[in-house]
C-alpha cells in the first residue's frame, strides 16, 4: 500500500505531513533506551516484509505487519513504520517522499488500534492466539480501507476508473489478510511462550507513558 509521488494534491500532502509529524512526536515522547532494540527489530521486519511488492496502478500489494507491530510496540509503532518507509523510498524508490507522510499514517493507525485492542482484550494470556490472529487480519482490512478512502477523496491523476482500481486493490489484499492473521497469531503465541516479558513490558511502558 505504497502511494507514489504525484498521486495526491498539495493540500492533502500538507495535512497528512502535519498528522504524521504529530504521530511521530507522540511515539518518540518518553522513549527509553531499553526500547530501542525491540523497535529496531520491528523496523527491520517491517522494512523487509513490505519491500516485496506487487504493483497495482498507483499503489502496490505487500505484507503489512500492522497488527504484529502494534502489539509489540504500541505507541512506538510510528517510529518503526516511518523509518522503514523512509529507507524503502530512499534506497528502492518504493513509494515517494511527498507521500511518505500519508503512507505512514495509513499503516500506523491500524497498529495503534491493534495495540489498544490487544491490551484491552487479552487478560492473563487467555484467547491470546485468537485475538492476535483477528487483529492481524483487522489491521490489513483497516489499512486497505483507509487507503482506498484516501485515493477516492483526493484529486488523484488516476480519477478515471478509480473505483475499478480500488476494487482490484481490495480483492488483491484478501490473501494478505489471511497470511497476516496466521503470521501474527503464530509470532505472538511464540513470544508469549518463550519471552512473555516482551509483551508485558510493552503494556507496562504504555501505561506509564500515556
Amino acid at each position: 500500500m505504497h502511494l507514489s509521488d504525484g498521486i495526491l494534491n498539495m493540500q492533502t500532502v500538507a495535512v497528512t505531513s502535519a498528522t504524521a509529524g504529530g504521530m511521530l512526536l507522540y511515539s518518540l515522547k518518553g522513549m527509553k533506551e531499553e526500547e530501542i532494540p525491540k523497535v529496531s527489530l520491528a523496523t527491520a521486519a517491517f522494512f523487509t516484509a513490505s519491500l516485496i511488492t506487487v504493483p497495482i496502478g498507483p499503489s502496490s500489494v505487500h505484507a503489512f505487519l500492522g497488527g504484529l507491530i502494534g502489539i509489540l510496540l504500541g505507541r512506538r509503532s510510528t517510529i518503526a513504520i516511518f523509518v522503514g518507509l523512509l529507507l524503502q523510498t530512499l534506497f528502492f524508490q518504493s513509494g515517494g517522499l511527498t507521500t511518505l507522510a500519508i503512507n505512514t499514517v495509513i499503516m500506523t493507525l491500524p497498529a495503534f488500534v491493534s495495540s489498544f485492542l490487544f491490551r484491552k482484550l487479552v487478560r492473563d494470556g487467555k484467547h491470546l492466539a485468537m485475538i492476535s490472529g483477528l487483529l492481524g487480519a483487522f489491521s490489513v482490512i483497516q489499512g486497505v480501507s483507509t487507503f482506498a478512502l484516501v485515493l477516492y477523496v483526493s484529486n488523484s491523476v488516476y480519477s478515471e476508473g478509480m473505483l475499478s482500481m480500488i476494487n482490484l486493490l481490495l480483492l488483491a489484499h484478501i490473501p494478505i489478510v489471511i497470511l497476516e492473521s496466521i503470521l501474527t497469531m503464530a509470532v505472538i503465541s511464540f513470544i508469549h511462550k518463550t519471552r512473555p516479558g516482551l509483551l508485558a513490558l510493552s503494556a507496562r511502558m504504555e501505561q506509564k507513558t500515556l
